[in-house]
């Protein structure tokens, strides 16, 4: 490559926006709710002329951040990013980390529209940039917020008619209702699947009692996810011990050194690998870990576009080896504002064709 072409990779401009996006109903989980997906839209433009999007979606009850606080901070990182390569972005990553290590949602906006503006300027697309294992054979579950029996069971009909046979139940905050709804759904699709997530809400007793309810009826548990708080890595691991249904940690992971000390005191089987919680490089690096030490792992979001979410597809299928994707937080929304990218056909998630993400270089404002 040339003098020449190597100045085409350099980062001349980053341009962001808020974006606020309806959601068809409330988004409940056990430590907070929203109606709407308040995220910020970043556009990385490379001398040479290629450009990339990335997508800041921040989640206050999860990580702490919102909307107008990742704004300020994309503003504050604007000026360290613009004039360096798009190809060195394990070094930019590590930069953002230590300007800003309270805004991992900035930060992955800014990390994705970098690595999509690289893939447009090198003309490859973005799954292949993460090892190319394979573009096909992907599924999403779908979620049911805590919205009450009757609610919950008639958005279960909904995604049932649409093909969708695993389905994600936000449990965590009275035990007893909680196994009733999962008992109801069961009982009415017994050809369905369940991620069962606490986001952190249980106690350890509660949770060891819903899982022996679900087991003795004999419904079909893919794990249980982040049942009780996320420092508290013994109880996940004694939960563990019990080897009724295979463990997942969530919060308790948002870095790599979490994730070693997760294996280290042996307290989970499954991690959800979210690039919202630290970046795309440091995920990246938390997946291969996970993986060589023996855990499965699923890829999940927080309340994110098909822009984030597209980035968090093209990781899985660079990876390959995945237990579980929960990537279906656009179909909650009352509209998309992207024009290509990745679709949806049912749960299936099909890759979009060419560079990058495949997202289209005027997005729908």
């Amino acid at each position: 490559m040339s003098a020449s072409s190597l100045t085409d990779f350099e980062i001349v401009a980053l341009d962001f926006w808020p974006i606020t996006v309806p959601l068809t109903d409330t988004f409940a989980i056990s430590s907070g709710s929203i109606t709407s997906a308040e995220s910020v839209y970043i556009r990385v433009t490379l001398r040479g002329g290629a450009t990339g999007f990335g997508e800041c979606a921040p989640f206050t009850s999860i990580t702490g951040e919102d909307q107008l606080g990742t704004l300020a901070a994309v503003e504050r990182l604007k000026e360290a990013v613009v004039g360096r390569s798009c190809g060195s972005l394990r070094a930019i990553s590590g930069m953002l980390a230590e300007r800003a290590p309270s805004a991992p949602a900035a930060r992955c906006g800014i990390e994705t529209a970098i690595l999509d503006a690289f893939c447009h300027a090198a003309g490859v697309p973005m799954w292949t940039y993460f090892g190319g294992a394979t573009r096909d054979g992907f599924e999403t579950d779908i979620t049911l917020p805590m919205l009450g029996r009757e609610k919950c069971l008639q958005l279960a009909d909904h995604w049932h008619r649409r093909g969708f046979r695993v389905l994600k139940v936000k449990v965590g905050s009275h035990v007893d209702s909680d196994i009733a709804v999962i008992h109801d759904i069961f009982a009415r699709y017994p050809d369905t699947s369940f991620v069962v997530d606490a986001n952190q809400g249980f106690s350890e007793p509660d949770a060891l009692l819903l899982m022996r309810a679900l087991q003795k009826s004999g419904v079909a548990v893919r794990m249980i996810e982040q049942p009780v708080q996320k420092s508290d890595l013994e109880a996940m691991a004694r939960l563990r011990r019990e080897r009724i249904y295979p463990i997942c940690a969530d919060e308790s992971a948002a870095s790599r050194q979490d994730a070693v000390a997760l294996v280290g005191a042996g307290a989970a089987d499954i991690i959800n690998i979210k690039i919202m919680k630290c970046g795309v490089v440091e995920a990246f690096d938390i997946a291969l870990y996970g993986l060589t030490a023996g855990l499965q792992i699923m890829f999940g979001g927080m309340m994110e576009t098909r822009l984030a979410m597209g980035c968090s597809l093209a990781m899985a299928a660079g990876i390959g080896s995945v237990h579980t994707l929960d990537l279906d937080t656009p179909l909650l929304m009352a509209e998309d504002p992207l024009t290509g990218g990745y679709q949806y056909d049912g749960p299936r998630m099909v890759l979009a064709e060419g560079a990058g993400m495949g997202i289209a270089a005027q997005l729908k404002m």
